[in-house]
């Protein structure tokens, strides 16, 4: 949830301004990238089915990420989801970076819409924080990383799958 200018600043303060940060997300992004070639990008259960519900309901929907957009555009390209956002903004297009809020506010400037009226559906630390940062409110998902009480004190819901958030959608257009 960092961008790379954030993570290398991390990292020089974490091991000293000598690590060689450049050379080693080179070898990250190569072994990545090899990976995602031969095993495909895994993506989180329900996503599918989330969006499609998304889409046939007019719901606006954007990728709001620290990533690079080339990055970013080649993932859900091959994954045959880009069609399903209305657009993508990415962390170098923003002043600060997550746990900023500058991604999300500007997802919600770009989508004309208040950031009261938006959801966030996040991962990561730094994106939670953000989002609450911003006035969003944010449900998270979690991958890798399980978050502490504080964390998940800040977001309006935590879910282990997307296929869950439907229901959720639906119980909320329904009071609305």
């Amino acid at each position: 949830g960092r961008t790379m200018k954030a993570t290398r600043e991390a990292m020089y303060k974490q091991y000293g301004n000598d690590f060689p940060i450049d050379e080693t997300a080179q070898k990250v992004h190569a072994l990545m990238d090899e990976r995602f070639a031969r095993e495909g990008v895994p993506l989180k259960d329900g996503l599918v089915e989330l969006l499609t519900y998304l889409k046939e309901h007019n719901y606006k929907t954007m990728i709001a990420t620290s990533s690079a957009r080339d990055r970013v555009n080649a993932l859900l390209t091959k994954n045959g989801i880009l069609n399903y956002f209305d657009d993508v903004i990415c962390g170098n297009e923003v002043e600060h970076g997550k746990p900023a809020p500058d991604v999300f506010l500007n997802a919600c400037q770009k989508l004309n819409v208040q950031p009261s009226e938006a959801l966030v559906l996040e991962d990561s630390k730094n994106g939670i924080l953000a989002a609450h940062a911003g006035n969003i409110p944010v449900i998270c998902i979690p991958d890798l990383i399980h978050h502490s009480k504080d964390i998940l004190d800040l977001t309006v819901g935590c879910y282990d799958s997307l296929d869950q958030l439907i229901d959720v959608i639906v119980k909320k257009d329904d009071k609305a």
